[in-house]
């Protein structure tokens, strides 16, 4: 059991991804802290037989109380983050609710930065995620953002791009030298 005395804090663990990382560590010897902002994560908890540790992650200072919290039920020792909590809302861009783009990236891309600042804060050298938490700020949830921005605009460009249809561009430089829409009309 390759995880054996090791605890680790899983956010997002009452479903998906998250569940079957809490299940997955904890048969590999984990003490595994299972967060969820639903009580879902209750029922994965009591199935594994560890604790739950409930948190609203789009709240500031609901990160910094779990982060306190797990380090109270651990001991003092985390040695594992693995930030797994998100949601997803799908919306053309100009329509997107900024409040919620807000609360998601608070949960997807603040939260976990935070998580970590506040563990390494509260219990120097005694957290660890699965490899040694950098002291720069890591850019793969950065890249996520990123990414989940760019699915996110490309169908509306699309929707209003549809109608032009633009000439790949030349060797001989950029930009393309023919531009036409459907209507006739050039861009």
């Amino acid at each position: 059991m390759i995880l054996q005395n090791k605890t680790a804090l899983i956010t997002g663990a009452g479903s998906g991804i998250g569940r079957a990382t809490a299940e997955a560590f904890a048969r590999e010897g984990a003490r595994v802290l299972v967060h969820d902002v639903t009580g879902q994560g209750q029922t994965i908890a009591d199935a594994l037989g560890m604790p739950f540790l409930q948190a609203d992650l789009s709240d500031q200072a609901a990160v910094r109380d779990l982060a306190q919290r797990a380090l109270i039920v651990a001991n003092g020792r985390v040695d594992i983050l693995v930030n797994n909590a998100g949601f997803q809302s799908i919306h053309p861009v100009e329509d997107f609710p900024e409040d919620v783009w807000n609360n998601m990236l608070q949960v997807m891309l603040t939260a976990p930065f935070q998580l970590i600042k506040y563990l390494l804060a509260i219990a120097p050298g005694g957290s660890v995620p699965i490899r040694p938490i950098p002291r720069r700020i890591p850019i793969s949830r950065s890249m996520t953002i990123c990414s989940m921005l760019f699915e996110m605009t490309v169908p509306t460009m699309r929707r209003r791009t549809a109608r032009r249809v633009l000439s790949p561009p030349s060797w001989d430089g950029w930009p393309p030298t023919r531009a036409r829409s459907s209507s006739g009309i050039r861009p």
